[in-house]
């Protein structure tokens, strides 16, 4: 550095203590000297008190000096002090300034940027404190849990400068989707109840990771690399989870729609605390609904099982269990459908519920081989349809085919393992069902117990009518022991009061044929010109077996004579025949045509073989009798075998 560079910095620096010392210089020395000089010149040294007067002026102006360089050395340690402080306070280095006034202005230009930017800080945490109250407040007021998704939103964008996002909660239970919740923002994608698939949307790292994502920009992000989405409206976006205690429920994705501006760690970090706080109270509230819900849930399940023990049957105890579901549930129809024991694939409607039109009447019989219910059956299990419309096959559209109707729920209800009836809903919300499963199937459980119960009911009432019957029977037979007419007249009776039956008639054999001895609603003076083969048609298969016989579509038999309705002047769609057996030989049999109530089963052909039993023992005991009497007045009778003809003429005898 030159003397020039030297004598500019040293009198043209910013340094005050430099400054100020020459300053002192030229106020204080040069009139000093001045004034020495001017002594001297004029000879004035020679006054006694020039000399002390000179002394005590210079005294005084070097105890000034001394006075000013403290006060400048004050000022520099203020100076350097403050420079410190300021520096430790921002947490940034002060550019070096040589001037120790330009330092402290620069210091306190430091402290008011510091203070401005604390203060902005404080208001963002005073608002997050205001919003924190307010969720407080508002948890207290509401137990909507959506309007406070909502608030919780508007209140998030205000606090980062944003203008677009959404709230979106994971399906529940599977977890396998978003729902919107809450949105703020342009665009259809971000429309309330719009449901994303969990593996289609970036926000799955962020439940993934249960961590906030912070994306600056999408399209340089070397997690994605890919063009920036509408919803998200710029580059830059962030989204953050609400987590609960045990896991996240949703998230929350926040953007902006014009601004260029890009988030930061401190937006992320601003919103933390308020998000946990709403994510918990979201939580407490879906609990407290739970609760309620599952108070309702006991509540419906404890009234239903009142109603299954109550007198209540029938279409009565239906209506009350369908009122407890609709309590608990939403849909617009349900039916319930009983299967028919005798009529493979075919249901029969027991009753129903709608609230929009339908194609169920009760009553009615469907049969379901082909259809969706058939599979339900076959794979005991139930089945959601999100949308009917899909289906193929005829019996689906005649079963769900109505416009009003979009989805169906088909529930198969079991007793010890075997379908034995089907519950229908119609239009039941995929989230309903999803949350309340179990306590539908407990539902549909309890009314499959009601069915039961009123099925033994019945079965038990039917066969004490049936014992009654058959005792009544066996006693008119006892009365009639050795009246053989009188014990088929009687046998036709009481076959009309225990079988829903159309018509029926009892053959016996008469040498190689079987002829008519008894029928009713049937015309019996046509009958007895009529005579059967042995071996031909139903009946006569019957005879040569010894075996009873079960045909529910006589069409198809292939034993079956087709000239039999030209014959009987009647129409048999269903045969039931069975044997009358006495002491092991067949002595004829019974057939009864066109059950009533459905087909003929088990039940029906023991009941006719007790009647063909007691049928046999008594005309087994007329036939002793008769042969009594013969050994004991003259020739013996014809045998039983020789036709009923025969016998009815001897008892007239």
């Amino acid at each position: 550095m030159d003397l020039k560079d030297r004598f500019v910095e040293f009198f043209g620096g910013n340094n005050l203590y430099r400054r100020v010392f020459i300053v002192c210089g030229l106020f204080f020395i040069v009139p000093a000297v001045g004034l020495i000089y001017l002594a001297v010149k004029y000879n004035i040294l020679s006054d006694i008190f020039v000399l002390p007067a000179l002394f005590i002026f210079l005294l005084l102006i070097l105890l000034g000096f001394r006075m000013l360089r403290q006060t400048l050395d004050n000022i520099k340690n203020i100076s350097t002090d403050l420079a410190k402080t300021v520096e430790t306070a921002t947490q940034r280095r002060l550019k070096t300034i040589t001037g120790e006034l330009d330092s402290i202005v620069l210091s306190f230009q430091s402290l008011q940027e510091e203070l401005k930017v604390k203060n902005r800080f404080l208001e963002k945490k005073a608002a997050e404190t205001e919003m924190f109250k307010e969720f407080s407040d508002l948890s207290y007021m509401t137990l909507n849990a959506d309007y406070l998704l909502f608030i919780a939103l508007e209140r998030v964008l205000k606090l980062v400068n944003a203008d677009t996002g959404s709230v979106m909660m994971l399906s529940r239970p599977d977890r396998r989707s978003f729902v919107i919740k809450a949105s703020i923002g342009p665009g259809e994608h971000t429309k309330k109840g719009t449901v994303t698939p969990f593996d289609d949307s970036i926000a799955k790292y962020t439940v993934i990771n249960k961590a906030p994502l912070l994306v600056r920009n999408i399209e340089n992000d070397p997690r994605f690399g890919r063009p920036a989405r509408g919803q998200y409206s710029t580059k830059s976006f962030i989204c953050m989870p609400l987590k609960t205690s045990n896991e996240v429920i949703g998230v929350i994705t926040i953007s902006r729609r014009t601004s260029e501006v890009v988030f930061t760690r401190e937006d992320v970090d601003i919103l933390v605390p308020l998000l946990s706080n709403v994510a918990y109270i979201y939580d407490n509230i879906n609990m407290n609904q739970s609760m309620s819900e599952l108070a309702r849930n006991i509540q419906s399940l404890r009234h239903i099982s009142k109603t299954i023990n109550s007198s209540m049957k029938g279409q009565e105890m239906a209506q009350e269990i369908f009122e407890q579901m609709r309590k608990n549930i939403s849909f617009d129809t349900i039916a319930l459908l009983k299967m028919i024991d005798t009529s493979p694939s075919k249901l029969s409607v027991v009753d129903f519920v709608s609230f929009i039109a339908t194609n169920l009447s009760r009553g009615r019989t469907l049969t379901y081989e082909g259809s969706i219910i058939e599979r339900a059956i076959n794979e005991q299990r139930n089945l959601f349809i999100p949308d009917v419309h899909k289906l193929t096959s005829y019996i689906d559209k005649k079963v769900f085919g109505r416009p009003n109707v979009l989805g169906a729920l088909i529930m198969p209800l079991k007793v010890e393992g075997q379908v034995t009836s089907v519950i229908l809903i119609f239009n039941i919300p995929r989230a309903d069902w999803l949350r309340l499963s179990e306590v539908l199937n407990l539902m549909g459980d309890q009314l499959s117990l009601a069915m039961e119960k009123e099925r033994l009911i019945e079965s038990l009432i039917k066969r004490d009518r049936v014992l009654d019957s058959l005792r009544l029977i066996g006693q008119a037979i006892t009365a009639s022991t050795f009246n053989t007419e009188q014990i088929l007249s009687n046998t036709m009776e009481m076959i009309q009061s225990v079988l829903p039956v159309e018509a029926g008639y009892l053959m016996m054999p008469q040498d190689d044929e079987l002829t008519y001895a008894a029928a009713f609603r049937l015309d019996m003076q046509k009958l007895k010109t009529v005579k059967l083969p042995k071996g031909a048609g139903v009946a006569g298969h019957v005879f040569d077996s010894g075996v009873s016989l079960i045909v529910n579509s006589s069409q198809e038999y292939p034993n079956f004579l087709p000239n039999i309705e030209h014959e009987l002047g009647f129409s048999p769609r269903t045969i039931l025949c069975v044997p009358v057996i006495s002491q092991g030989k067949v002595n004829g049999v019974i057939s009864v045509l066109n059950k009533t109530e459905g087909a003929f089963n088990e039940t029906d052909e023991k009941m006719l073989q007790t009647i063909a039993a007691f049928v046999g023992t008594a005309l087994e005991n007329a036939q002793r009798y008769r042969e009594a009497l013969a050994g004991a007045d003259g020739p013996p009778l014809l045998d039983i075998h020789t036709g009923a003809g025969s016998l009815q003429a001897r008892d007239h005898e």
